[in-house]
This record gives structure tokens, C-alpha cells and sequence, in this order.
């Protein structure tokens, strides 16, 4: 919840100019009862960014690699499936794939599980 809040909060002001990324921030996708499914609603995203401010590509990537096994396992299983949306759009994924397998050996069987479905867009 903290999280859809936030990107209500500054999602617009950071992607001012975009109509695709105000559109999405303002969609269902962050409707408090989270009625879109959260993979396609990052994969939009992604794609979003990749499209409109690619130069805030690595900002994002950086933030995926560089997260701490200290946190959450909801924000790690988070990670994850950010994670497949970067594979799935082909952004830095040689060190995203090195993230999601780091992310294989957690303890929680939800942030595994997670990474590996991420995995599978791996591009072959």
C-alpha cells in the first residue's frame, strides 16, 4: 500500500509529460484495491520508461542490483518481479540475472518463487 501511495504521491511529478506514464499512475493499477495484476502493471512500466526516459534506465536498474537481502521478503518478491519485467524488456540483463539468482537463495519460498518466474524471460 505504501508503495502505490508513493507512486500516486511523486509518480506524476517525476513522469510529467508522458501520457503514457500518467495514464498508468493514474489507472486502476493504483487503485487501493489493486485490481491489476502486478506483473503486467511493472512490464508497462518498464516498457514506459524504456520508451519515454531511457536515460533513467540504470537509475532503476541500479536500485534492483544494489538492493539489500535485509529487507522485506514482500519488497524482495517485489524486486523479483521487477526483475522480469527488466528481462522481459531487455534492460541490463546480464546484471539483472545475476540479482534474480541471488534472489533464488532466500529463505522465503515467496521471493524464490518469484525470481525464478522472473527467470524464465531470460532472453535465450
Amino acid at each position: 500500500v505504501a508503495c502505490k501511495q508513493a507512486l500516486r504521491a511523486i509518480g506524476l511529478e517525476v513522469f510529467r509529460g508522458s501520457e503514457v506514464l500518467e495514464s498508468l499512475l493514474q489507472s486502476s493499477a493504483l487503485d487501493v484495491r489493486w485490481k491489476t495484476n502486478l506483473v503486467d502493471f511493472m512490464s508497462d512500466f518498464v516498457k514506459a520508461i524504456k520508451e519515454e526516459f531511457p536515460a533513467q534506465l540504470p537509475n532503476y536498474t541500479s536500485t534492483f542490483v544494489h538492493g539489500t537481502l535485509r529487507e522485506s521478503d514482500y519488497a524482495l518478491a517485489s524486486h523479483g518481479v521487477l526483475g522480469g519485467a527488466l528481462l522481459r524488456h531487455r534492460v541490463c540483463t546480464d546484471r539483472v540475472a545475476r540479482r534474480l539468482l541471488v534472489l533464488l537463495e532466500h529463505p522465503a519460498p515467496n521471493v524464490r518463487c518469484c525470481a525464478a518466474e522472473s527467470l524464465q524471460h531470460f532472453p535465450i
